[in-house]
């Protein structure tokens, strides 16, 4: 789940700095849908691109909290795994390619 683990994290750290940029408020959580929703605010086709990044919020909550006597998650497959940095390389793209409109306001 490390691997899992590290994609959420970049995703999410990605979407945070991008709304920081934008001046867009957000509640300080890893809840990866209300980055998204924050983000449609501000960038709707790029929010719309990245929707399904809203189920990792389990790779972060699982690999920080585990349940005493729960299930683990299932690990990613390797083709998963590299699907999401793809996914990550794009939303990074698109970001930077938006980033001087946020910051002209």
């Amino acid at each position: 789940m490390p691997a899992a683990f590290h994609c959420q994290q970049a995703a999410e750290k990605l979407l945070k700095g991008f709304l920081v940029l934008a001046a867009q408020p957000f509640r300080k959580a890893h809840d990866m849908a209300e980055l998204i929703d924050a983000l449609a605010a501000v960038e709707a086709e790029i929010a719309s691109a990245v929707f399904d990044m809203q189920d990792w919020t389990r790779c972060a909550v699982a690999a920080r909290y585990p349940q005493p006597g729960g299930l683990p998650e299932p690990e990613p497959s390797e083709d998963e795994l590299r699907r999401a940095v793809a996914a990550i390389d794009a939303l990074d793209a698109a970001l930077l390619d938006r980033a001087p409109k946020a910051l002209s306001g």
